[in-house]
């Protein structure tokens, strides 16, 4: 009952702050709203959907490679080097869904897009950063595969970050900076192309 309630006085909040033309917090608003609300239906479906489908796709390139041995209907990975098999789960984190979550709702709550443009750019940015995941963990695992377990934490806490968090920015200067400072109007003037 309290999540319908607490939806109920979001969209009262929204309608509100768009009819006062408050556009920063009806960004604001909007993509924290919809983002705690997508969080709380989607945690316990929609994240081990993208577990399995992460965990199936390292488990065709672990095929073709050798490299490692993937299971996806148990979101699990096992890496074999020496005489040591190290083995790992695909969770919430490795999964990607925060990081979609959010590029989804700041994304359909910036007013840059037009609608169309807003359905390109979430499909494109999902896609995109599905691939950086699944980047991220053939990373950790092909670290883990050539120099052992005593680089796991290294490869999966520092690495692997770093690594995603380089390809969030890149995704996040093309789809939200780059088009603000293009678009962007100043009295009369415009930087977009005329």
């Amino acid at each position: 009952m309290l999540p319908f309630v607490l939806f109920i006085l979001w969209v009262i909040t929204m309608v509100f702050l768009r009819k006062i033309k408050m556009h920063f917090f009806v960004f604001l608003v909007g993509s924290a709203g919809l983002f705690c609300f997508l969080m709380y239906i989607g945690l316990g479906s929609a994240e081990k959907y993208l577990e399995y489908a992460v965990t199936y796709l390292i488990s065709l390139i672990g095929d073709f490679s050798g490299l490692y041995k993937a299971y996806p209907e148990y979101s699990s990975i096992t890496i074999y080097y020496k005489n040591q098999a190290i083995s790992f789960f695909v969770d919430y984190e490795c999964s990607g869904f925060i990081e979609t979550l959010v590029y989804v709702c700041l994304l359909l709550f910036y007013p840059v897009y037009n609608y169309r443009e807003k359905i390109l750019y979430t499909v494109i940015g999902i896609i995109y950063i599905f691939i950086a995941n699944v980047a991220r963990v053939f990373i950790i695992c092909l670290i883990i595969k050539l120099f052992g377990s005593p680089l796991f934490f290294f490869s999966h806490t520092l690495f692997a970050r770093v690594l995603f968090f380089a390809f969030m920015v890149v995704i996040y200067y093309i789809v939200f900076t780059r088009p603000h400072i293009l678009r962007q109007k100043v009295g009369g003037m415009s930087y977009a192309a005329q």
